[in-house]
């Protein structure tokens, strides 16, 4: 359920179960994912494919 008010169309009230909150917890998580690993590919910090499977076959070794 959710409350609109009249007069600025601000959402005041939203009901939801414990299921719908555990979804948009879980959205809201995997969406910070995708803003902090577009944020780090924009500054440059990210590795290959070819690189990354290189260092877990590498400390897997060890």
């Amino acid at each position: 359920m959710k409350y609109k008010d009249p007069k600025d169309g601000e959402i005041k009230v939203v009901v939801q179960n414990a299921e719908g909150y555990d979804q948009s917890e879980e959205s809201r998580a995997l969406l910070k994912i995708l803003a902090l690993s577009s944020l780090s590919i924009e500054q440059g910090k990210y590795r290959s494919a070819e690189e990354a499977f290189a260092l877990l076959k590498s400390s897997l070794k060890t």
